[in-house]
């Protein structure tokens, strides 16, 4: 959704197959608008693709919690080591957290029925748009953005899910509903052929482009993404040579393009007041305005602190204790991440320590579990779904990073490869690696550089999934730790401190490898009968 922009959204929204929350691609006619009265000039295109970014916060048919206001970020962050949840490994968000859920897990089917709702959405653009007599060149920008979008959506999928059904095409009819999923190496295909074409079609800049386009895809962003989606694909689904130089090529061509920094300062890259900087590749666009802002901000602030409006705060995220306790308090990103004093709107100056108890966490805000994250939060947030923060979906020290793992896994530990990982090391006031790092050695240091610099800007479960058993040991160790001595851990979970890792599940916190990705929904499967169930859920 763009910034101030959103006036004309809500006519796209209806066009065609929209969104319906139990179908397996969240798509049922709506009449009253249909594509035949409405792709008329450009003014219904602008209208069209402003409409698919809106889908972010409010894809049709779904609840702001549903996809990017909160859902989806859970999803990706409750499973890596960085961030815990103050519930058991039985509640819905524990379970993420514990590895303990199951193909109904209510988030599931929201996230991948959203996900589709706004890809219903693109399709209706990137169908309609090209049949339109208009200025050509504006046409094929908003066909560029709508495949820029498109090709999101698509890649939080595949990564979730693995193989999902592919459509790239609008629906027209219900027979045209059920189709099965598609082999993944189809799907991402489809995925960079979308930003190749975007790649191509979009601007660098919106500079000199009459209107409002703040937060508009550019052609940045689109090698960013490409960068990002090569990169998964060698790590993951075994891409090889040719995915690693196009995931190292992509992000070098960024770099080179000159329109992206890293800020100086860590924390300025966050801050409500410097939104869209020089770092910010691409971000949801978020104002407070119900429904078209975001929801994170109280997920984040603690309980009753006053830093996130209007909203009581719900404290959703913690730092796991192992991981804030082995973070070295010289890494500027540390402070800058996590709260750990602010003045509450009645009990004045507080300040967060590991020494606290029960009722000093309370009064913080945070019961029983570490310091909540910085990231996110809005003082002047009105409502629910009205926050100002941006979600940052690309930004250049990932980008840096992208391409230090890539060169790494081709050519092991060039200078190339160092010199971009020390990039953002720089920044964060510590050292640059020792060069005396093998390949294995450089690859352990690039993902937890990307820990500290990324948690919870929803990239924790993808990093995971590119270096598997690594992480998956790292988090199980987490798991045990919190168990009591006489059963092998080191009690971390006590009492005041119950919430320092994840609870220990049914599972005795031993990580299945079913758990790479996530199982298809139930619901789904249930209402699609060409869809299987992933091998092993």
């Amino acid at each position: 959704m763009l910034k101030r922009f959103a006036a004309f959204v809500a006519a796209p929204l209806l066009l065609g197959m929209t969104a319906c929350s139990d179908d397996f691609l969240a798509e049922v006619p709506q009449d009253f608008i249909g594509p035949g009265n409405f792709y008329k000039n450009a003014d219904d295109a602008l209208a069209a693709v402003n409409g698919v970014y809106a889908s972010f916060n409010a894809p049709q048919g779904y609840g702001s919690d549903d996809y990017m206001g909160r859902n989806f970020y859970m999803l990706v962050e409750y499973p890596g080591e960085a961030i815990t949840s103050r519930y058991g490994a039985t509640h819905d968000r524990g379970s993420l957290d514990a590895y303990n859920y199951t193909a109904e897990h209510v988030y599931l089917p929201t996230v991948w029925g959203a996900a589709y709702s706004a890809i219903g959405a693109a399709n209706s653009v990137t169908s309609n748009v090209p049949g339109i007599d208009m200025d050509a060149a504006l046409r094929d920008r908003i066909v560029g953005e709508a495949r820029f979008l498109r090709a999101v959506h698509y890649f939080n999928l595949v990564r979730l899910f693995g193989d999902v059904p592919l459509r790239l095409e609008e629906v027209r009819t219900l027979n045209d509903l059920a189709i099965p999923r598609t082999p993944v190496a189809q799907v991402y295909a489809a995925i960079i052929e979308d930003l190749q074409f975007a790649a191509e079609h979009l601007p660098a800049t919106y500079a000199g482009v009459s209107g409002n386009n703040t937060g508009r895809a550019t052609s940045g962003a689109a090698h960013a993404l490409l960068a990002k989606v090569h990169l998964q694909y060698a790590g993951v689904h075994g891409g090889g040579a040719a995915s690693w130089t196009a995931a190292a090529n992509e992000a070098k061509t960024v770099m080179d393009g000159g329109r992206y920094q890293l800020l100086p300062d860590f924390a300025r890259v966050f801050a409500l007041d410097n939104e869209n900087n020089a770092e910010i590749i691409f971000a949801i666009q978020n104002t407070r305005v119900t429904g078209q802002g975001g929801r994170l901000a109280q997920h984040v602030a603690p309980i009753g602190s006053g830093l996130s409006g209007a909203n009581a705060g719900g404290v959703s995220f913690y730092s796991e204790w192992p991981f804030y306790r082995d973070w070295s308090d010289t890494d500027k990103r540390k402070a800058a991440t996590w709260l750990t004093s602010y003045t509450h709107p009645t009990r004045g100056a507080l300040t967060w320590s590991r020494t606290m108890t029960a009722t000093q966490q309370t009064n913080y805000g945070t019961p029983g579990g570490g310091p909540s994250p910085r990231k996110y939060l809005d003082p002047q947030a009105l409502t629910g779904a009205g926050e100002e923060t941006d979600y940052i979906l690309l930004r250049y020290a990932d980008i840096l990073l992208a391409r230090a793992e890539a060169l790494n896994e081709l050519q092991g530990p060039t200078g190339d490869a160092f010199d971009a990982v020390d990039a953002v090391r720089l920044r964060a006031g510590l050292g640059r690696l020792p060069r005396t790092m093998n390949q294995s050695q450089l690859r352990d240091a690039i993902q937890i550089e990307r820990r500290y610099e990324l948690v919870l800007e929803g990239h924790a479960f993808f990093d995971m999934q590119r270096h598997w058993e690594w992480s998956k040991a790292r988090v199980q160790a987490n798991i045990q730790a919190g168990k009591t001595v006489a059963n092998g851990g080191q009690n971390l979970n006590a009492s005041p401190w119950g919430n320092s890792v994840p609870k220990v599940g049914a599972n005795n916190g031993n990580i299945e490898d079913r758990y790479k990705f996530y199982p298809v929904p139930a619901a789904a499967l249930a209402t699609n009968p060409q869809l299987v169930q992933t091998p092993g859920w």
